[in-house]
Parts: C-alpha cells; sequence; structure tokens
C-alpha cells in the first residue's frame, strides 16, 4: 500500500477517534462536573466544536477530514473520492469511533463497553441526528474546501 493511502487511513482513524473520544469523554467530565444539564450540553458541545475545528484543521489536507460515514457518503455522492476509498473510510472510523469511546470509558472509569441504559428513541430524536448530520457535513465541506 502507498504511503499516502496509509496516512489517510491513519488520519481517518485518529480523527474519529479524537472526536469520539472527546464527545464521550466531555460529555463524562460534564456529567461529573454538574448535574445541570444545559451546562453539561455547553461543555460538551463546546469540547466537540474545539476538537473539530483541530482535527479537520490538521487532517483535511490528508484524508479530507471525514471522520464520519454521513461526510465520507457526500464526498462519494459528490464524486470526490472512489467507492474503494468509502469503504474503507467507513471501517475505519467505526473502529476508530469504537477505539475512541472505550478509551473515554478507560480513562473516567467505566468498564470499557457499556450498554446504555437511557432509552433514545423518537421521531424528535432523528430530525435532530439528520440536522447535526447535516450540519457536520456542511461543516467539514466549508473547511475543507477553504484550504
Amino acid at each position: 500500500m502507498e504511503r499516502q493511502k496509509i496516512k489517510s487511513i491513519l488520519a481517518e482513524f485518529l480523527g474519529s477517534f479524537l472526536l469520539a473520544a472527546t464527545v464521550v469523554g466531555s460529555g463524562i467530565m460534564a456529567t461529573n462536573l454538574t448535574g445541570d444539564t444545559g451546562i453539561q450540553l455547553i461543555i460538551n458541545a463546546i469540547a466537540t466544536v474545539f476538537v473539530l475545528y483541530t482535527i479537520i484543521t490538521i487532517f483535511s489536507s490528508i484524508s479530507g477530514a471525514h471522520f464520519n460515514p454521513a461526510v465520507t457518503l457526500s464526498f462519494l455522492i459528490d464524486k470526490q473520492i472512489k467507492l474503494r476509498v468509502a469503504i474503507t473510510y467507513w471501517i475505519i472510523q467505526i473502529f476508530g469511533c469504537i477505539a475512541g469511546v472505550i478509551t473515554a470509558n478507560i480513562m473516567f472509569n467505566f468498564q470499557p463497553i457499556e450498554i446504555s441504559e437511557q432509552l433514545r428513541s423518537g421521531s424528535n430524536l432523528l430530525l435532530s441526528e439528520v440536522v447535526a448530520t447535516a450540519g457536520l457535513v456542511l461543516l467539514i465541506h466549508s473547511l475543507v474546501q477553504q484550504k
């Protein structure tokens, strides 16, 4: 495998790892710091924004800074990447996120893998995920084009 392909795969793994570890880790830390859900959301959002900006800035010139299968799908639809690259990124992103979540759990003395006891269902949550994913896709495309 050529050096650039290895670098792009590693960039996608590290970016996905760092994003998942930050989202989960900052959520755990926020919960430990305060019982105020609003403050918890602000802490989590600020941590996520800063890490997203940082990893997009660092990795955009290496891999395109996808870090999410939906972002990769948008690049595939735009014909900016090939199907083989998209499939590779999807696999790497999943493993990077799993590793990031496991690492965050271990850092905060939780079991590496836990089953959530929080029921999350409903059309409102589906809508919020669609809106958040669309925002992420737009953000990454915008920042990558500025490079």
